[in-house]
């Protein structure tokens, strides 16, 4: 179920720019994740996230490790709460 806020929030374009650059970051941050688990998989190998944790995820495409994206491009698509 989606809902909506009858009385959305206006933001001021300082406040947009600041969302906005955050929400890049953020991004950028997941496109280097999705590359590294796909490829050099360093996060893994420093444990700074167990293998498990990826390996048993059944969204996890092992057959996709070593592969790459055009333009680099692993995170297609984002979606990000907002709230204040």
């Amino acid at each position: 179920v989606v809902s909506f806020d009858t009385f959305p929030r206006v933001l001021d374009s300082d406040s947009w720019a600041q969302i906005a650059q955050g929400i890049q970051q953020r991004t950028r941050i997941w496109n280097a994740f999705f590359r590294d688990i796909y490829d050099t998989q360093e996060v893994l190998k420093a444990s700074v996230m167990p293998f498990e944790l990826i390996y048993s995820d059944p969204g996890y495409q092992r057959s996709a490790v070593g592969l790459t994206m055009p333009e680099d491009t692993w995170v297609h698509c984002a979606a990000y709460d907002l709230a204040r």
